[in-house]
């Protein structure tokens, strides 16, 4: 049996979220009314990491992924501040689904500068599952730590 996770970060790349748990399969794109992509959660390293904010007039959008069972705890150990929740989501196809999500546990900051390669894993995933312009437009406005 598999649910729904419903990507936003550097885990919208299928390659990245594949060498985590190679069974993930992409289930298409969706969105999240309320919230807004942000760069505002501290990484272990320092740098910043992708979050979900609560904006009340916002959209943010993202990947879904199926995920097996007993890949979930392998991913919650990747998904480290951040606690995983289930929400419902509206598909591509319009369609309300539920899936899980990570948001940050820890103080919200302000724009967190990430590692390039991260960014860039981000874009690649906005790009590769056709995420609307302003997502990727959102994303690539990120400033960035040369790796």
């Amino acid at each position: 049996m598999n649910r729904l996770y419903f990507a936003y970060g550097s885990n919208m790349s299928t390659a990245r979220l594949q060498a985590r748990i190679p069974r993930a399969e992409p289930a298409g794109r969706a969105s999240l009314t309320g919230y807004q992509l942000c760069c505002n959660k501290r990484g272990k390293d320092g740098t910043g990491k992708a979050n979900l904010a609560a904006a009340p007039s916002s959209v943010a959008w993202g990947a879904l992924f199926h995920v097996e069972e007993e890949d979930w705890e392998v991913l919650d150990r990747y998904e480290v501040g951040y606690r995983r929740a289930r929400d419902q989501f509206q598909s591509w196809t319009g369609k309300a689904v539920e899936a899980e999500i990570y948001l940050a546990t820890g103080p919200e900051e302000r724009d967190i500068p990430p590692l390039e390669d991260y960014r860039a894993y981000c874009l690649d995933g906005a790009i590769e599952h056709a995420l609307p312009a302003s997502s990727a437009a959102t994303i690539a406005r990120w400033r960035v730590v040369r790796d």
